[in-house]
């Protein structure tokens, strides 16, 4: 760490009463195919830093990728403009960080023309004459993390992905979408695969009829659950929003059905995973649900007692070096009472089973008010899958009407992560009791 290590020194000698820097050295791939050929390939590495200082209880930051000296002293001259924050307790000491292995060697290992090969396995895959369109993204990347503060801590982590998702759209005067998606430490997808139930989840949504409004048990996939815990709930849970009055939540309100319990929980070796935050403190884990109520917040050093959620992100995109973190949920793991899917489907006698939806991104993150469109499902009639469905909306309040109704969470599993947060969810197929559906 000695570059990382002069810094701040240069730091400390032009003025800065405290420091911390990261540096992040990142390498990805990333090709997409549509209709079967490459439209876009592309690889890169980028060496980032992060950086920021305190003069009395000031605080700068700047970003950049070179010209250090440059951007500490552009860091320090920010400083020296702002008022003194009275919040700013200072960066936080050197602690032991638990031991995950989170970089897998396949990924650094693998060409991108392996992948483009890999990729045209997908293609053949998808054989049925009805899709008429199909996209194929696979990205690749590895990199070494360093955090240090003049407090003392001195981390070094180095992490990979791979991530997959195929998209199939099937048509016969009408139109159904089929989606998979993988998420790996390392680079093991079954490509023909992922493919075929794209494929095939696309030529079942042909023939989509409306259902009739009401309330009615709705059953939700994990990538639909996941959209709307990480958008419409989660974010009452996030150290800033709790202090700044945007979240309406307290510590032992009542939330969520008895048995459902949702956990931060960033100690697992896989693409959820991780050692610490990105102020170098050790990760934890910390129940926010359980027994039906509140029970934990999620904060990093400045907006209250940390829980090594301090994380750096943009609205869109996974670590952004170009702002200061804040407090996110990167590793949410969702359990409850269980039963096979199979089981969840003969619950409903009349209701709807949600595959993927659209606008949950557009939650109200104060009041858990959520909005979405049924864009690919089914109508469960007597305990049966029939119908494909269409043109429905499901709405209700986070902590109303969806978590206090989640009955049955299935056995089966994914993990799928948020294109809003850097958030990944591990959750079965839930159940809800009632929810509002709008034909």
């Amino acid at each position: 760490m000695a570059e990382v290590d002069k810094i701040l020194a240069y730091a400390e000698k032009k003025g800065a009463n405290e420091a911390e820097v990261v540096r992040e050295e990142s390498d990805y791939a990333y090709a997409r195919f549509e209709l079967g050929e490459p439209r876009q390939v592309f690889q890169a590495r980028i060496t980032e830093y992060a950086l920021r200082v305190v003069v009395d209880r000031r605080v700068g930051f700047s970003y950049f990728t070179q010209s250090w000296k440059e951007a500490v002293e552009e860091a320090l001259s920010l400083a020296r403009k702002r008022e003194e924050n009275e919040k700013w307790k200072s960066f936080p000491p050197e602690r032991p960080a638990p031991s995950l292995n989170l970089y897998r060697t396949s990924v650094a290992d693998t060409s991108i023309d392996q992948v483009i090969q890999d990729m045209k396995g997908v293609c053949d895959a998808i054989d049925d004459q009805r899709i008429v369109a199909s996209n194929i993204d696979c990205q690749l990347g590895y990199s070494q993390i360093e955090i240090a503060n003049t407090s003392g801590i001195s981390k070094k982590s180095a992490d990979s992905l791979a991530a997959l998702r195929v998209m199939c759209r099937a048509a016969d005067g009408d139109s159904g979408m089929g989606y998979t998606y993988g998420y790996s430490l390392g680079y093991d997808f079954d490509f023909y695969d992922m493919g075929k139930r794209a494929e095939q989840q696309a030529v079942r949504q042909l023939g989509k009829v409306k259902p009739e409004s009401g309330e009615k048990k709705v059953l939700l996939a994990p990538r639909v659950f996941a959209n709307l815990l990480v958008c419409a709930a989660v974010p009452s849970f996030l150290g800033h929003n709790v202090e700044e009055g945007r979240s309406s939540l307290k510590i032992g309100q009542r939330v969520a059905a008895e048995h459902l319990t949702i956990r931060e929980n960033p100690l697992v070796e896989g693409p959820q995973g991780r050692q610490f935050d990105d102020e170098g403190i050790p990760s934890q884990s910390v129940d926010l649900m359980a027994d039906a109520c509140v029970k934990s917040f999620i904060f990093d050093t400045y907006y209250g007692e940390t829980t090594a959620g301090g994380v750096r992100y943009s609205r869109y995109r996974g670590r952004n070096l170009r702002d200061p973190p804040k407090p996110c949920a990167t590793s949410l793991d969702v359990k409850g009472e269980t039963a096979p899917l199979e089981e969840l489907i003969t619950e409903v006698q009349d209701g709807i089973f949600v595959m993927e939806e659209t606008n949950s991104h557009a939650s109200k993150s104060q009041s858990g008010l959520f909005s979405i469109g049924v864009t690919s499902g089914f109508i469960i009639k007597n305990g049966e899958l029939t119908t494909p469905v269409r043109g429905c909306m499901i709405s209700g309040l986070a902590f109303e009407d969806l978590l206090p109704r989640v009955s049955l969470i299935s056995t089966e599993r994914e993990l799928h992560r948020s294109f809003v947060y850097p958030t990944y969810t591990d959750t079965g197929y839930i159940l809800v009791d009632s929810l509002r559906i709008t034909a």
